[in-house]
């Protein structure tokens, strides 16, 4: 075995169902998917390894049974961006795996919450309030377009009705998976990082209250109105049981939340009222007669 031959690994992209049971697949899809998975390889390699990382994959094999494409992955180039005593980047075959994970945790919706350890590993909270832990790297390529785009492709596109499942293995072992009602949650999804957050006492006037659980007062700071959530069990039940009335712009002292997250170039801005302070009514107009 040659140097050359060494540094190189194959690794598998296999789908599964009634469509593909006898081996074959429309031409046009097939050369989509794989384009698309190689795109996402090489993505998922200049994450692990940085933009200089140089990938190379080859089409070894399609197999019968199902519809299988052998991509047979040459590591000379990334070897060569890395330091010296590294025998294989065997890392992205843990990206490959958990990138898929996280996916399937987002469950097609951004992060309600992503926050930097001190272990330099990062915590996602997806919508449901769940939690997973996946090293900083997995982050980076789902909030990557090219590697969201590529899998949007050759998962959620490729697995419908007639596909049950799409199956990417190493060495015989699958490693990752997606089936039909897993496949809607591959593609570009914003990483909504918290980067900052401060409470700060502010008046605010009210806009338009709402009285549906969950929803959104509509708020002005005198500058921007905008929408938050109150979190003031207490002033709510007050509401419930009619104790709280109010008027045409009526203010509210209260504790504002204010959450930034998202990326640097690409902000979200949250805000919440933590407690409702004091509540005072806008002042009568008085009554002029014109004689």
């Amino acid at each position: 075995m040659t140097y050359n031959d060494a540094m190189k690994d194959a690794i598998t992209l296999k789908y599964s169902g009634k469509a593909v049971d006898d081996g074959r697949m429309d031409a046009y899809e097939v050369a989509g998917n794989i384009i698309a998975f190689t795109d996402y390889l090489v993505a998922v390699s200049k994450v692990a390894y940085g933009n200089e990382a140089k990938l190379k994959t080859e089409i070894n094999a399609f197999s019968h049974g199902s519809f299988r494409v052998e991509f047979i992955l040459d590591y000379a180039g990334i070897l060569a961006t890395l330091f010296a005593g590294v025998s294989s980047p065997k890392d992205i075959y843990d990206l490959i795996r958990d990138s898929f994970s996280a996916w399937k945790h987002l469950d097609g919706e951004p992060a309600k919450e992503i926050t930097r350890q001190e272990d330099g590993q990062v915590k996602i909270v997806n919508n449901k309030g769940e939690v997973n832990i996946y090293r900083a790297e997995v982050i980076n390529i789902v909030s990557s377009p090219e590697a969201s785009a590529a899998v949007g492709r050759f998962v959620k596109k490729a697995v419908d009705k007639d596909i049950d499942a799409v199956h990417i293995e190493h060495n015989g072992t699958e490693i990752a998976n997606a089936n039909v009602s897993e496949a809607r949650s591959f593609g570009y999804l914003m990483a909504q990082e918290k980067l900052t957050e401060n409470v700060v006492e502010q008046w605010l006037m009210l806009e338009s209250p709402t009285f549906k659980k969950g929803n959104k007062w509509f708020f002005s700071d005198g500058a921007n109105s905008f929408y938050a959530a109150i979190e003031d069990a207490g002033f709510l039940l007050k509401v419930v049981n009619r104790e709280v009335l109010f008027g045409q712009d009526d203010a509210f002292l209260v504790d504002l939340k204010i959450q930034q997250s998202g990326q640097p170039n690409a902000l979200k801005v949250e805000r919440t009222i933590v407690t409702v302070k004091e509540h005072r009514h806008a002042p009568k107009q008085s009554n002029i007669r014109f004689d």
